[in-house]
């Protein structure tokens, strides 16, 4: 065993520049109810549902604007072992410019089978945080 120092922020260089955009995309029922719960969904069912928004939402998200399409680079599901109903899962992409407008598209292989796709303008790039109701 040989311990490696880990990269933390401060050891990027300062010459890099990334622009990056994080999604938090959050999944809740319209009556509140935990949205994997076990009245719904049998134990295996729960644990494929889980293992997809793992591993194999990658797939099935997307941002795109006029001549980019950009794939996660990465995502991250907050497994929650149902102590709250919602789903968290965050996504971010790398490469993303000021000043574009871009289309975020989910096929959902989870749930409904359906593609959810919505826009985000440039002037919501530039706000810290959006809550959306």
């Amino acid at each position: 065993y040989r311990r490696q120092r880990q990269m933390c922020i401060r050891d990027r260089p300062t010459t890099e520049s990334k622009e990056e955009l994080t999604i938090n995309l959050r999944i809740n029922r319209k009556n509140g109810t935990a949205v994997l719960n076990d009245n719904q969904f049998s134990q295996t069912e729960i644990m494929q549902i889980e293992h997809y928004f793992s591993f194999g939402i990658t797939d099935d998200i997307t941002l795109s604007s006029p001549g980019i399409k950009a794939t996660p680079a990465f995502v991250h599901y907050e497994r929650n072992y149902q102590l709250k109903p919602s789903i968290d899962i965050i996504i971010d992409f790398n490469g993303i410019k000021q000043g574009e407008d871009y289309s975020f598209k989910f096929t959902d292989r989870a749930f409904s089978q359906k593609t959810i796709e919505f826009k985000i303008n440039q002037e919501l790039l530039n706000v810290c945080y959006v809550k959306e109701t």
